[in-house]
């Protein structure tokens, strides 16, 4: 899967990202890191900033403002990358918060 940048557009396809369950959890997670050359906090994004975050996939259709990884980062339109599996360095809160695959 090639990398690609996060848009509003990317978050519009409920059947790509998946809905929520029924008890409102994410169906889904995606992997994303930062982009290279963002600022963040006044700092541009180094190579060893940019490890592979686990976000749950936005439920819906109506794009959120800012992407939420289990960690904590957040990520605005345009700020970072969705990666394929077994891409780049895995942020180690993102792997210990995220719920298991078949939860």
């Amino acid at each position: 899967m090639e990398a690609r940048g996060f848009s509003h557009h990317d978050m519009v396809s409920p059947i790509r990202f998946g809905t929520a369950t029924p008890r409102g959890r994410p169906s889904a997670t995606i992997a994303v890191r930062f982009l290279p050359g963002v600022v963040l906090n006044g700092r541009r994004i180094g190579e060893r900033d940019r490890v592979v975050h686990l976000v749950p996939a936005p439920a819906g259709t109506v794009p959120p403002d800012r992407l939420q990884a289990f960690c904590g980062q957040s990520f605005a339109p345009g700020q970072a990358e969705i990666v394929g599996v077994g891409r780049g360095m895995p942020c180690v809160v993102c792997l210990a918060a995220a719920p298991p695959a078949d939860a």
